[in-house]
C-alpha cells in the first residue's frame, strides 16, 4: 500500500501541468499505466462456487465465469496472451467445444490445491502441467509433483468447497516475481519522475552577470556573451529535423536539437505558446526560450533586454 501511495504521489503532480495543456492523450496514457500497475500489485482471485469457475481481477471486477464440468483438460503454459494471469508461468485451462472460450490462461498462487479443487468438482479433468524448471525462467520455483499428489482423499470429500479462494497470482507468492515486479515499479516511477522534470518549467534567474534557466536541460548565459535577443512568433521557429540530445513530450521540448538547414539549437519552449525569445551568443550559437504563461515570457524578454544593455553600456 505504501508503494502504491508513492506511485500516486508521484502520478499525480505529473498529470496536472498536462491538464493544463490539454494533453489527455498524455492522461490516458498515464491513466492506463496507472491502472495497469493497480491490477500488478492487486492481482487476480479465481473462485469456485456452485460448480463453477469465477474469474475477478482487483478482487471485484468479473471477467466471467466457466461450468468446471465444461473443463476438459488443464496444463502448462507460457503463453504472453493476454489473460486473467499476472504471472508468465500459467495455466491453460481448454474448454469443450461448445463453451465461448477455447481456453483461457490462469495463474493461481497454489497450483496443486487449485488442481486437486478442480478434481473434486470433475474427477474427468486431464491434467498435465509440467513443472521442470528452466534456467532461463526465474519464475520456475515450484517443487515438482507427480499425479499422485492430486489424489483426492475422502477428508477432502468431505471438506466444504463451496468457496475456494485461489487468493492472488504467482507474481506476488514468490521472493523472484516480487523483485521483478519492484524492479518494473521502479523503471515505471523513474519514467514518471522524468515525465514531470520535463514538463516542470525550468527556475528563471538572473545573476549580475549571468541568465541561467535552472531545471533539466537548463541553460547558463552571461550577458556579455549574448550579441542579440529578441521575440519572435512560434511560426517563425526553424523546422526541426532531430533531436540530438534532449526530451521532447508532447507540448515540450527542451534540450539540444537540429534544424532542417542542419543548424544546431538550443530549445527551452512550449509548443505553440507565444511569444518565443531568441537569444543569439557571440559564438553564433542560438536559444529559443519561453514559458507556458505568455506574460512571464515577455517579462522575461524585458529583463534581458536590460542587461544586456547594461553589459553593453
Amino acid at each position: 500500500m505504501l508503494l502504491i501511495g508513492l506511485i500516486l504521489a508521484i502520478f499525480i503532480p505529473i498529470s496536472i501541468p498536462m491538464f493544463n495543456y490539454k494533453i489527455y492523450q498524455g492522461l490516458y496514457i498515464l491513466g492506463g499505466t496507472l491502472l495497469f500497475m493497480l491490477l500488478l500489485f492487486c492481482g487476480m482471485r479465481y473462485i469456485i462456487s456452485e460448480n463453477r469457475l469465477h474469474f475477478k481481477v482487483f478482487w471485484v471486477i468479473s471477467f466471467g465465469s466457466v461450468y468446471i464440468t465444461d473443463i476438459i483438460s488443464v496444463v502448462r503454459s507460457y503463453n504472453m496472451l493476454s489473460s486473467p494471469a499476472a504471472s508468465l508461468k500459467r495455466l491453460r485451462i481448454n474448454f469443450r467445444k461448445s463453451c465461448k472460450w477455447p481456453f483461457l490462461l490462469i495463474s493461481p498462487v497454489r497450483e496443486q490445491e487449485f488442481l486437486k479443487i478442480l478434481k473434486i468438482h470433475n474427477p474427468n479433468i486431464y491434467i498435465h502441467v509440467n513443472n521442470k524448471r528452466g534456467g532461463w525462467r526465474i519464475w520456475d520455483w515450484d517443487i515438482p509433483f507427480s499425479p499422485d499428489d492430486l489424489q483426492v482423499t475422502d477428508d477432502m470429500q468431505q471438506t466444504d468447497q463451496s468457496e475456494i479462494d485461489a487468493q492472488r497470482s504467482e507474481q506476488s507468492a514468490h521472493p523472484a516475481m516480487r523483485w521483478l515486479r519492484a524492479i518494473i515499479a521502479t523503471i515505471l516511477m523513474a519514467v514518471a519522475a522524468l515525465i514531470y522534470l520535463t514538463y516542470k518549467e525550468p527556475k528563471v534567474q538572473f545573476d549580475s552577470n549571468t541568465f541561467k534557466l535552472k531545471g533539466i536541460y537548463g541553460i547558463n548565459i552571461p550577458f556579455a556573451e549574448i550579441a542579440k535577443v529578441d521575440t519572435i512568433s512560434w511560426r517563425e521557429m526553424p523546422a526541426i529535423s532531430i533531436r540530438t540530445n534532449g526530451i521532447s513530450l508532447f507540448k515540450v521540448h527542451r534540450g539540444y536539437f537540429k534544424t532542417r538547414e542542419g543548424d544546431k539549437i538550443r530549445l527551452n519552449v512550449n509548443r505553440g505558446v507565444k511569444p518565443v525569445i531568441r537569444i543569439v551568443d557571440h559564438r553564433g550559437a542560438v536559444y529559443y526560450i519561453n514559458r507556458k504563461d505568455a506574460a512571464e515570457t515577455r517579462k522575461i524578454f524585458k529583463k534581458l533586454q536590460k542587461n544586456q544593455s547594461k553589459i553593453n553600456n
